[in-house]
């Protein structure tokens, strides 16, 4: 799961370029961090949505 890799990157049991551990972790930690607020983003977006029409077709 994702929490389980930015846990997993975030506690340094990851070992990067060369095998030093936690280095490249930062950017592959953000990438994940930042790819999970862009889902949270759209799945809000498509609530919205979805509460709009709800709206809509509660007045006409």
């Amino acid at each position: 799961s994702p929490e389980q890799s930015i846990r997993r990157l975030w506690h340094g049991d990851y070992s990067g370029e060369n095998g030093h551990p936690g280095e490249g972790a930062s950017d592959e930690l953000l990438e994940l961090i930042w790819e999970d607020m862009r889902l949270q983003r759209e799945a809000e977006q498509q609530r919205n949505q979805e509460r709009r029409t709800n709206f809509d077709s509660f007045l006409l």
